[in-house]
């Protein structure tokens, strides 16, 4: 990649309603572009050059500001609608793509039990702080840990029900922390009834 394309990305994007398609290795193509130009105005600290250089820094920004402002709304409409990925989010993205959405989706998951008339939701603050009071307990009183449980966080209401291990569990409201047998937790975690912690 040289200047010129990085122009070119540039006019794209900002032309583009939806992302533009940049190359995977966008990212890693950018860094060796600035470290070229670095090293031409070390050598020449003519003012031509640092200009380059800071217009490089300019475009790259502005770039990044709009694919950032683009997979924001993107991530919001996936959480609406249910719409799929876009393959036009390169790898560097991706996190950022796939933790707005999951933010996004408790919050709404939350505020749909408020309209349900379910308890009021747990911050996430509020669930760290409960944790670590967990843990803090557990280790305080060497209780081993139940390899054969996990803490999961209830994300809808679940009625009472008889486990495999012939227990029964719940009912369970949303936002309650419970221990639950392993395999009862990751079915009903795909099935989005709990978030494994």
């Amino acid at each position: 990649m040289n200047y010129e394309d990085l122009r070119k990305f540039q006019r794209m994007e900002r032309n583009a309603p939806h992302l533009a398609e940049l190359d995977k290795n966008f990212y890693s193509q950018l860094i060796e572009l600035i470290k070229e130009h670095k090293k031409n105005y070390e050598r020449s600290k003519s003012m031509d050059d640092l200009k380059v250089l800071e217009n490089i820094f300019k475009i790259s920004k502005d770039i990044f500001e709009r694919r950032e402002q683009k997979i924001l709304m993107k991530s919001l409409r996936c959480v609406k609608t249910g719409e799929t990925e876009d393959d036009r989010i390169i790898e560097m993205e991706k996190e950022l793509f796939d933790d707005l959405k999951l933010a996004l989706k408790e919050n709404r998951t939350g505020f749909e039990s408020i309209l349900t008339g379910d308890t009021v939701p747990m911050s996430a603050k509020d669930t760290k702080a409960m944790l670590e009071q967990k843990l803090e307990s557990i280790n305080g009183n060497s209780i081993p840990e139940d390899l054969n449980t996990v803490l999961v966080r209830i994300l809808k209401n679940i009625p009472k029900f008889v486990s495999s291990d012939m227990q029964e569990y719940g009912p369970f409201a949303v936002s309650e922390m419970k221990k639950l047998p392993k395999k009862e937790a990751e079915l009903l975690s795909k099935k989005q009834f709990v978030e494994i912690i």
